[in-house]
This record gives structure tokens, sequence and C-alpha cells, in this order.
């Protein structure tokens, strides 16, 4: 009666490291709705919380072991990650980092 519904959905954590030391500089959880928190995307009625995408349902193979070589998936999957960055990282590089002590020491 509903239909079958099908979500794109990822779990996805990014961090950017210092090139010098491999010290974390900033990290978060990957992105794509920035209007609203999670609880309010809960409140609104969003069935995912995180990153995710409903897809045309004929657009999902039928079968699971075809979904690997599906042109049309993999494109998706694509499109959503290149999102998910678009949105995250300029919210991560935009925040100046803390000053660490190596940073102030005098050379």
């Amino acid at each position: 009666m509903l239909g079958r519904r099908i979500f794109l959905h990822a779990l996805a954590f990014i961090r950017i490291f210092d090139g010098r030391d491999f010290a974390i500089v900033r990290q978060s959880s990957a992105l794509i709705n920035l209007d609203h928190s999670l609880a309010m995307q809960r409140f609104l009625g969003k069935l995912v919380g995180g990153p995710y995408r409903e897809l045309p349902a004929e657009s999902f193979p039928t079968r699971p072991e075809d979904a690997a070589a599906s042109p049309e998936l993999r494109d998706d999957v694509r499109a959503m990650l290149a999102e998910i960055l678009d949105k995250t990282l300029p919210l991560l590089l935009g925040l100046r980092p803390a000053a660490r002590q190596s940073d102030t020491r005098q050379h």
C-alpha cells in the first residue's frame, strides 16, 4: 500500500590531520542537512539520521548481489559523498584551529 522506499545512507566521519605531526586538527560527523539539528529532523519526521537520500525504488536493483555492479547506485553514492564533503569541509576548514604549543614556540 505504501510502496517500497529505498534510502541510501552513509556513516561518515571526517578528520583533518596536521601534516607535520598528524595531530587531529578538526573532526566532525558528516553533514548534509544544515538547516536543522538531528533532534529537529526527528521532530519534522525525517526517518534516517545522518547523511541520506531517498532513491526511486525502481533505481535500486531487485537482487542485493546486483547492487555492487549497478552504475546508477554507484553514481548516487558518489553524488552523496561529494555533497557530504561540500557541506562538511567548509565548516571544518572555516573554523580557526586552537593554537598548539608547537605553534607558539619561538624557533
